[in-house]
């Protein structure tokens, strides 16, 4: 089987990374990054598509956001310079604006009205939300990374979103501090895991850890088919963070101790 080739290697100012994404502050697209060693984020401007100077804040320090924040495994573009940050465990979801150190919002990922699910989410904490996309209504979409591999809706009042085809620029944040589950169902035909995804061109790519691919995420009428896994190179291992440039560069981040040759761009796959 065919593997997409690596194309350039990068340092990461972070350990362990578990989560990427691209995102406009000022009108330049930037290169977002997490990791679950710590709370840190970091992010850089993307010179000729490539990495330049990061910035790194710590969101401990951010004032008005809960004392846990978890490990960090996941990371989207809000618009207008923010960002929101998925804790897996406590399973949490943070808003905030981090050249400005402003907290927005914060709300919990609510299960205990669906106890079929709840004892599905609960069963292993290592194992929950690894991977987010941010919907219209001021949803978000988790990808439950294992055991099983899931397609979770979250959403204010329990309602699904009225569109749940496309993600949310800028994501419009919901009243209160809690976001109940809203719909869920297997995710058709995934890999082993799931750690990462990006919504590109109504569709959604994730990564796998386990398998160490990409895969496809079509939608279906209430959850979401993996295609056929495409392969990363031999090189890539443990891939936690998936990104796309708006001109179609692929960055895959890898959990490293170090940061070290932890950042990637890859040959774009076929989609």
């Amino acid at each position: 089987m065919a593997r997409l080739s690596v194309i350039e290697w990068f340092d990461l100012p972070i350990r362990e990374a578990s989560g990427l994404c691209c995102a406009t502050f000022d009108g330049v697209e930037h290169l977002v990054a997490i990791g679950d060693a710590d709370t840190s984020v970091a992010w850089t401007p993307l010179v000729s598509e490539r990495p330049s100077e990061w910035q790194v804040t710590s969101v401990a320090d951010i004032e008005g956001l809960p004392d846990d924040l978890g490990q960090f495994e996941a990371v989207a573009d809000a618009g207008d310079g923010r960002l929101v940050i998925m804790g897996e465990e406590p399973a949490l979801v943070v808003l905030i604006d981090p050249r400005a150190q402003r907290c927005d919002g914060w709300w919990r990922l609510v299960v205990r009205e669906q106890p079929d699910f709840a004892q599905l989410w609960d069963a292993d904490e290592n194992s929950r939300g690894e991977a987010m996309i941010l919907l219209p209504d001021g949803h978000i979409l988790v990808i439950k990374e294992k055991r099983p591999v899931m397609a979770v809706e979250y959403g204010p009042s329990g309602r699904r979103s009225l569109d749940r085809s496309r993600p949310a620029s800028p994501w419009e944040p919901p009243a209160g501090h809690e976001l109940p589950v809203a719909h869920w169902a297997d995710v058709v035909d995934a890999p082993g895991d799931l750690s990462d995804c990006v919504a590109v061109g109504g569709r959604i790519v994730a990564v796998s850890d386990q398998d160490r691919c990409l895969v496809v995420l079509d939608h279906s009428d209430e959850t979401l088919v993996a295609g056929p896994p495409i392969s990363l190179g031999k090189k890539i291992e443990k891939p936690e963070g998936l990104a796309v440039t708006a001109s179609g560069t692929w960055f895959v981040a890898m959990d490293t101790k170090t940061g070290s040759d932890a950042l990637v761009t890859i040959e774009p796959p076929a989609l």
